[in-house]
């Protein structure tokens, strides 16, 4: 059985019929015209993220009554948004019709727009760090040079002192008392 559609002038999905063949062939001339008639949206966003959106023409309706168009409810998944690159990259939702698809097309341009602006805070945040970390190592480079020169400076002082108590007490030491 065949689960292919095509479009008709006013964007609505019309089945092929039970046989694959002429169904296949009809599908294909309709695919040769594909940004008329199968390119819903196609956004080309900064940093190279992409966000389109398309008529597959397969039923990707995968659920409980899966190609039984006589069930109650029965919509074919014939619609799909995808986002390449950026954050949300291989985002992908699938819709039934045509205006569900405009839709989350357009939704699924402000989900990448908004991980731009997300982008900035984590940009201004890697730079809050980044300068605190430069201040921690300066802070660490000036703590390390106060410390060595406290140690000298005490190292002196306990050799003068180790010299006074030296001369006072020389007798002392050199006596073995």
């Amino acid at each position: 059985m065949s689960d292919w559609y095509i479009l008709d002038e006013n964007k609505q999905p019309v089945w092929l019929g039970p046989e694959l063949l002429p169904a296949v062939d009809r599908w294909s001339k309709f695919r040769k015209d594909f940004e008329n008639n199968c390119r819903v949206g196609d956004s080309h966003l900064r940093g190279g993220v992409h966000v389109s959106t398309v008529f597959l023409g397969l039923d990707h309706n995968y659920g409980d009554n899966y190609g039984d168009r006589s069930a109650p409810g029965y919509q074919p998944i014939l619609f799909e948004t995808m986002i390449f690159g950026g954050v949300h990259n291989d985002y992908q939702t699938r819709y039934a019709t045509w205006m569900e698809a405009e839709v989350g097309h357009d939704k699924a341009v402000q989900l990448a727009l908004e991980s731009f602006r997300w982008d900035r805070h984590i940009v201004a945040e890697a730079k809050r760090i980044y300068r605190r970390i430069r201040l921690e190592v300066w802070m660490k480079k000036f703590h390390w040079k106060r410390k060595l020169h406290e140690f000298k400076r005490t190292a002196s002082l306990k050799w003068t002192w180790f010299k006074l108590w030296a001369t006072y007490h020389w007798r002392d030491l050199w006596r073995n008392k």
